[in-house]
């Protein structure tokens, strides 16, 4: 019996009545019928394990196969299968899927577009669906990774003890957490900013982000009480900004000092 899609399987229960074991025609000898059940079963069987996520993929992270105890026939436009990421396998750039040696396809997210990594986490669960090219993630994208923040500044230069940055996207929102200690400024001034955060922020007209900031700032003046960030529209860093008691702007580069921390959370959007 071929598997429930292909076109020997019809939605119209009179049409399924071709020659056992392919189908149930009418006046069948009694011989056939027990082949035609059993393969109606076999063909329920498979449909089963490949939507209820019972195989763990292999392979490398880059180019992962996924094995089924019986191969289908061929690659089902519209067809889903859920599965587990197999150990060590998380993804980290563009990646395939290859089904019992049908072909490599490669990943997509839902909307089309190329996948970026960590989309496949190891030991998770996924979804996708075979759009008759390409291998598409149905559940909501999901990916996290880590990335090395760092200060520029107007003039100046500064060392580091710390430079941590985690983020996690969901779709087209992306949190992310910065701690970075200072360890040594040299004659820091002028602007301050972040970067480079993990994605470009969504670059609509007038689309400015804000973001958390906090932290033990070291300064070389006291005339800054209060710091502000936020992600410009198209953008890629933090900007930060002073602003003193009477809410005049001052660069924040001046504050700059020997052991400071600076915190930065938030959540933006990006382009795609």
């Amino acid at each position: 019996m071929p598997d429930v899609g292909n076109s020997a399987f019809s939605e119209t229960d009179a049409n399924n009545n071709t020659a056992s074991p392919s189908g149930f025609p009418e006046g069948m000898a009694p011989s056939g019928v027990n082949d035609s059940a059993r393969a109606v079963m076999g063909a329920l069987k498979r449909f089963w394990n490949r939507i209820n996520g019972v195989k763990t993929t292999a392979g490398t992270a880059a180019a992962q196969t996924l094995s089924y105890d019986i191969a289908a026939g061929a690659l089902y436009t519209g067809e889903i299968h859920a599965f587990k990421v197999g150990a060590a396998l998380t993804s980290t750039s563009a990646t395939t899927l290859n089904r019992n040696s049908l072909g490599a396809k490669n990943l997509k997210l839902n909307s089309g577009s190329a996948v970026i990594g960590g989309e496949l986490q190891a030991g998770d669960y996924n979804l996708t669906l075979y759009d008759g090219t390409d291998e598409r993630i149905l559940l909501p994208h999901m990916s996290r990774g880590t990335f090395t923040p760092a200060l520029t500044l107007g003039s100046g230069s500064v060392t580091y003890t710390t430079q941590i940055g985690f983020w996690e996207r969901i779709g087209n929102i992306v949190h992310f957490w910065i701690n970075i200690q200072i360890n040594a400024a040299s004659t820091p001034s002028g602007t301050l900013s972040v970067g480079t955060l993990p994605f470009v922020a969504q670059n609509t007209s007038n689309y400015t982000q804000l973001v958390n900031c906090g932290g033990n700032f070291i300064t070389t003046t006291s005339s800054i009480e209060t710091m502000t960030a936020l992600i410009a529209a198209g953008a890629d860093t933090i900007t930060v900004r002073g602003y003193q008691g009477d809410g005049t702007l001052v660069n924040p580069g001046n504050t700059i000092g020997a052991s400071g921390q600076y915190l930065f959370s938030g959540s933006y959007r990006v382009a795609t």
